[in-house]
């Protein structure tokens, strides 16, 4: 926050097959013992009790559903040459390079025009159910007060750019929390957790296990492994190359939403998001951070994948995961 001279910021840290919430972060943040020594609006816990739009966090999903409603056709390219999109009169920007990217391509470089041509194709019906699959639009039902549903609106409701909107992530809304139970599906190998805050409970001194059901199948194997081989492009060659770990694979996504003030968008308001999950090719921790309304630098690549890789080296040598000399030698060279 003060290097960004942000206005909040969260992290989530959970285990992708178990739930298991291993760490939360919510700044700026109160003393539950004395709340009245800071402001009423500083009296919650971000990440599960704000829902923000996700931005570009939600393109994997998007491939996702076009992957499965076969809407791609293997190897194609699309057109992001002209550095954006009209659509229903109204011009949406790219930031990536001009190209021709397929759509693994579209992921990790994040093109804006790209993800559009592939969602527009998508029947309104399936983007829908695929996003509610992944948990988006309802609580998580984890052990905490409070907790925020999302904003996603029925297809009923939605205009022509409704579709667009769904692509980069603006026309709904999601917890830190949701987010990250997303990439847990897709680091796990498909199955959506439900997020667990206690290990252990007891009862007449006998120690009882907390369960760590799953919800549901949502990808299978082949496509969460395709969702993840296009995730660990966007760290390696992608606009994520600030959240690479020495001697590790690491797979994630940056997003940069607009941030609603007063009801509506505009160019000064952002949130910077990265989520994430490592190492290759069996995840141990999903990592989901984000900055709100950051001032000096509002860019995802530049303001959240930084903290993402702070977060992520800790939690590497909290949980001694596996380190592979040769890859850090190489990325130290990089």
């Amino acid at each position: 926050i003060d290097e960004l001279r942000a206005d909040a910021a969260s992290a989530v840290v959970l285990e992708p097959r178990t739930g298991a919430v291993l760490a939360l972060a919510s700044v700026p943040s109160f003393d539950p013992a004395a709340p009245s020594r800071v402001p009423q609006e500083q009296w919650r816990l971000r990440p599960v009790q704000d829902a923000i739009e996700p931005g570009s966090t939600v393109k994997p999903i998007v491939a996702a559903a076009a992957l499965s409603a076969e809407s791609v056709r293997p190897g194609e390219r699309f057109d992001c040459l002209g550095r954006g999109v009209r659509l229903a009169g109204f011009w949406i920007r790219d930031h990536v390079e001009p190209g021709r990217y397929t759509l693994d391509e579209v992921v990790a470089y994040s093109a804006n025009t790209g993800i559009i041509e592939v969602v527009e194709r998508i029947p309104q019906d399936h983007l829908y159910r695929t996003f509610a699959a992944f948990g988006f639009g309802r609580r998580s039902e984890i052990d905490y007060p409070a907790e925020a549903r999302g904003l996603m609106p029925e297809v009923r409701t939605w205009s022509k750019l409704s579709r667009a909107g769904f692509a980069l992530g603006q026309e709904l809304t999601a917890t830190p929390l949701q987010v990250a139970l997303a990439y847990a599906a897709i680091a796990n190998g498909g199955w959506l957790p439900e997020p667990c805050l206690v290990v252990n409970a007891t009862s007449d001194n006998e120690s009882i296990p907390a369960d760590h059901p799953y919800r549901a199948r949502v990808l299978d194997e082949p496509l969460a492994a395709r969702l993840t081989s296009m995730l660990e492009a966007v760290i390696d060659e992608g606009t994520g190359e600030e959240a690479r770990i020495p001697g590790m694979r690491v797979a994630g996504k940056t997003g940069t939403a607009q941030l609603a003030v007063n009801g509506g968008f505009d160019d000064e308001h952002h949130v910077a998001w990265f989520a994430g999950f490592l190492p290759l090719p069996d995840p141990q921790v999903v990592i989901v951070v984000a900055v709100e309304n950051p001032r000096s630098d509002f860019w995802a690549s530049t303001a959240a994948a930084p903290v993402f890789a702070r977060i992520a080296e800790a939690a590497a040598g909290h949980l001694d995961m596996p380190f592979d000399k040769d890859r850090a030698d190489a990325v130290r060279l990089a």
